[in-house]
Order: structure tokens, then sequence, then C-alpha cells
């Protein structure tokens, strides 16, 4: 994971990128009663799939706010003072939700 100084809203993605701010699953299995059942293994184990465009390259047809999908493999981590993102090619990103 690289450091990052400073908060992401000041990043300013390249022409190709864009920095996502990735949802991360939450690794605790419940029933529906709430109990808990214990941590789910391929919660633990797997990178997130999904997260909200925080900065993005110019003529792009997603825009800052957006929530993509993009591959697992995929994206660089890095750590700003205001949390853990992805820096991804635009290419890389597969779509969006509608709104």
């Amino acid at each position: 994971m690289h450091i990052m100084s400073g908060n992401s809203e000041n990043f300013v993605a390249g022409k190709k990128y864009c920095l996502v701010k990735p949802v991360i699953p939450d690794p605790i299995e419940q029933s529906k009663s709430g109990i808990v059942i214990g941590l789910s293994k391929t919660m633990m184990d797997s990178r997130p799939v999904t997260g909200t465009i925080i900065s993005i390259g110019e003529n792009s047809e997603y825009q800052k706010g957006d929530t993509v999908v993009f591959p697992s493999t995929d994206g660089l981590d890095f750590k700003f003072d205001d949390g853990q993102f992805l820096i991804l090619k635009i290419e890389s990103l597969i779509g969006k939700m509608q709104k």
C-alpha cells in the first residue's frame, strides 16, 4: 500500500485514471435475527469490486460521485489521511450504477 499525505479530495486524477473510495463489505456473517455466526473467509480474502469515484480524468463517461464496478485484480492501493483508496485506469471500470 502506498501512503500519501493529505486528503483524497486534493488528488487530481490524470487523464486516463480515477481515484475510487472502495466499498468494503462487512466481514461478519450474521443470521437474520442478528446472531453473529463468524467472519466470512471469502469476505476477508477478497478485494473490493465496487466504489465511489472521488476524482476522475477528463472526457470520461463517468463522473465524480458515481458508484462503479471494477475487477478485484485491478488498481493500486493508496492510503490518504482520510482513508484507503484505489487508483484505477478508467478503462478498467466495468460500469456504474444508475442514479
